[in-house]
């Protein structure tokens, strides 16, 4: 979000806010907080921290859209033929610890911890990759 846009949005929540009576003193202090942190944080650290953010998230949609739901595999997904050719391929079940049961405890439960912490990671990287791809292809046009 360039500086003035979040300016512009600032200045409306302000002009909506200031309507409520002694909340103008406050509106004024966190707008000018905002403005000044605006202007500080570049874009690669906001590029890295919404990657960061959404990477947990989008890991568990893309689970979850694979089949692999909180009740279980869904019927006719590709987490289903996974678990087949898993369990043909083990003589019978799946194996602790193979793709099919790490994925199906994801949509399960989650990712736990350490799981968040490895989503944050590789999804700060990614956004940060596809910030400077993105910049490099831009400079050349």
């Amino acid at each position: 979000m360039s500086n003035s846009l979040a300016q512009k949005k600032m200045v409306g929540v302000k002009e909506g806010l200031s309507r409520i009576g002694g909340v103008k003193v406050v509106v004024d202090q966190a707008s000018t907080a905002l403005s000044a942190v605006c202007a500080m944080v570049p874009k690669q650290a906001v590029t890295v921290v919404t990657g960061a953010v959404s990477g947990p998230s989008a890991l568990i949609a893309g689970v979850h859209a694979y089949g692999f739901g909180t009740m279980g595999i869904v019927g006719a997904s590709k987490a289903a033929a996974m678990m087949s050719a898993s369990a043909i391929a083990s003589g019978g079940g799946v194996s602790a610890g193979s793709t099919v049961a790490v994925l199906q405890s994801i949509g399960a439960a989650g990712l736990g911890f350490t799981g968040v912490g490895i989503a944050a990671a590789v999804g700060a990287v990614t956004a940060y990759g596809v910030y400077a791809v993105g910049t490099y292809i831009y400079s050349k046009l």
